[in-house]
């Protein structure tokens, strides 16, 4: 003999089949409920409301675990980051923009043969930017990256970059893999 099954458990049943939420204004929303489906949930509409946010709360509940687990994993990673090395430098404002200039006035030749001429400028452009990061009295800015390794392992990325200069400072730390993941 077939066993009757309670309201939660029909409840349970539609909702999964069907789809059901809550929407923001409290109306249910689902797809295709046929007519019979309609009207047990229209005559149990208090009991199939609670149900639907007792989900909803238990979801949410799960979803904040989740992310404070993970928050755990990505702060024990932050603590094995090593100390910023800041590099060493005179803070000349005066010489460091003197150079930034000079370097956004090299010229550039436009023809079928300055190539080479071109390279030689670049060059010369790069050299006045590295002397002139020397001179410059950083206002560094740190940020943290939380990013995934191509074989799934956490990894934390911290970006010191000055503001001035662009120089930038990176260190990544990843996850240890574990002895079960290891390849054979």
């Amino acid at each position: 003999m077939k066993k009757e099954k309670t309201i939660e458990e029909k409840i349970k049943e539609i909702a999964d089949r069907r789809k059901l939420h809550l929407t923001a204004d409290g109306h249910l929303k689902g797809i295709n409920p046929t007519p019979a489906e309609v009207a047990f949930l229209k005559a149990h509409k208090k009991e199939v409301e609670n149900f639907l946010r007792e989900r909803k709360k238990k979801r949410e509940e799960r979803m904040r675990e989740k992310k404070e687990r993970g928050e755990k994993i990505y702060q024990e990673l932050i603590k094995k980051l090593p100390p910023i090395k800041y590099p060493e430098t005179d803070g000349d404002l005066k010489q460091y923009e003197e150079l930034i200039k000079k370097a956004e006035n090299v010229k550039f030749y436009h023809g079928p043969e300055d190539d080479g001429l071109n390279l030689a400028q670049r060059r010369y452009r790069e050299d006045l930017i590295t002397e002139a990061r020397k001179h410059c009295p950083h206002e560094w800015t740190v940020k943290y990256y939380k990013e995934f390794t191509g074989d799934a392992r956490r990894q934390i990325r911290r970006v010191a970059t000055c503001l001035r200069c662009g120089e930038q400072i990176v260190d990544i730390v990843s996850e240890e893999i574990s002895d079960t993941a290891r390849w054979r």
